[in-house]
């Protein structure tokens, strides 16, 4: 005995949402609409070079990325400090990537201990707003700061110039 699978688009659409994240065959990419033959418009990520392409795909194909896996935001932020003897000033520079993707650096700022986590928490959160959607300044205990893993690493340099990354 066979079964045929009819499905109409607004089944589709409950099952795989507009924007909700799929894999297949171990490729990502986001739903981006429907097919008359029902098939879904997908966004297929290559993380190899950060291209997407859209390909039309049968939902039979198809897995939705559930829960976290889709949500996690890695921030690591590598700090240098250097002290000024003379004038007993710190000074720092930073450097942060945010998903594996470089979201800026800071080359020279005053601030002493772990003032260099702020300045890289005020770059990371700017690119989370702009690429996430979420600002992680005014969300640092809200459910999408759950989402966020903060690495951060810092070493002290002797002179001025090795600020530079």
């Amino acid at each position: 005995m066979t079964m045929t699978i009819f499905t109409t688009k607004n089944v589709l659409q409950e099952q795989f949402p507009i924007g909700s994240m799929i894999s297949n065959y171990g490729r990502i990419g986001k739903v981006t609409g429907y097919c008359l033959t029902n098939d879904i418009q997908v966004n297929i990520y290559d993380y190899s070079n950060e291209t997407s392409k859209t390909e039309f795909i049968s939902p039979t194909e198809l897995t939705l990325v559930r829960g976290d896996e889709e949500e996690k935001i890695e921030v690591v932020i590598i700090g240098r400090r250097w002290f000024q003897k003379s004038y007993g000033n710190t000074y720092h520079s930073v450097i942060v990537w945010v998903n594996g993707k470089s979201a800026g650096t800071n080359d020279f700022s005053y601030g002493y201990g772990d003032s260099f986590e702020q300045t890289g928490l005020n770059i990371a959160s700017d690119y989370i707003n702009i690429h996430y959607g979420f600002n992680l300044a005014d969300n640092i205990w809200g459910r999408e700061a759950q989402k966020v893993k903060i690495i951060s690493l810092v070493s002290d340099v002797q002179r001025k110039k090795d600020l530079k990354f």
